[in-house]
């Protein structure tokens, strides 16, 4: 996720496609060290929630995010105070119609 441009990245470990986020969404990361290096990585609850958010834009490319058995393992408290910052209507009636919430 990036509030930047669309793009996808061919790199030699595979194909990485960067989504755009509006600007007042990027939060909810933490950051990482590997090496030299800090990556900055969502946490499961945004993660999971940006995730919804694009697949509910129209023309998204992105589908809705399932798993086989049902059950995310997602902290229910974070999930319901970070889907309030989203502020988008069809994000929660999503996860409450789904029992995510």
């Amino acid at each position: 996720m990036s509030a930047g441009r669309p793009a996808t990245h061919r790199t030699s470990l595979g194909e990485f496609d960067i989504h755009h986020l509006p600007s007042h969404l990027i939060w909810g990361f933490q950051a990482e060290r590997t090496g030299a290096k800090i990556l900055l990585l969502a946490e499961p609850e945004k993660a999971f929630l940006d995730l919804v958010y694009l697949g509910l834009i129209p023309r998204s490319p992105l589908g809705l995010p399932y798993k086989r058995d049902g059950r995310w393992n997602l902290n229910k408290r974070t999930l319901a105070r970070y889907a309030s910052r989203f502020n988008y209507p069809p994000l929660i009636r999503y996860i409450k119609k789904k029992n995510i919430l």
